[in-house]
């Protein structure tokens, strides 16, 4: 552009974005959420119900990740003029059991466990 050139400028409109945390079919019952897009991020951390609505959302594709305390999701939204929902399923976290063996005598390694 140049000095004296017109410019227009469209706004779009806000929206809204609810977001439903669950775990094993349930309301997951506290959640770390942040969610990143187009002009920023947005969080917060629940300690009930699994879900959550955040009003003035610029429109775009969002990505939210929901940390809870046994288990965690990840997903991406697109929000657009009409109120957008995501639901976010955390995957337990997964467990390991077992003993630690000496690759040189193939023993148990004392105090391993």
């Amino acid at each position: 552009m140049k000095t004296g050139d017109s410019v227009t400028i469209r706004l779009a409109p806000l929206s809204s974005l609810t977001i439903a945390v669950t775990q094993r079919g349930v309301p997951a019952p506290k959640v770390h959420l942040s969610c990143w897009g187009p002009v920023g991020s947005f969080g917060l951390i629940a300690e009930a119900d699994g879900s959550h609505t955040f009003d003035a959302v610029a429109q775009g594709e969002w990505r939210c990740d929901a940390v809870g305390v046994d288990g965690s999701a990840k997903a991406s939204v697109v929000v657009r003029g009409e109120p957008a929902k995501l639901t976010l399923a955390l995957e337990d976290y997964g467990s390991l059991d077992g003993v630690a063996v000496s690759v040189l005598t193939g023993q148990p390694v004392a105090g391993s466990r």
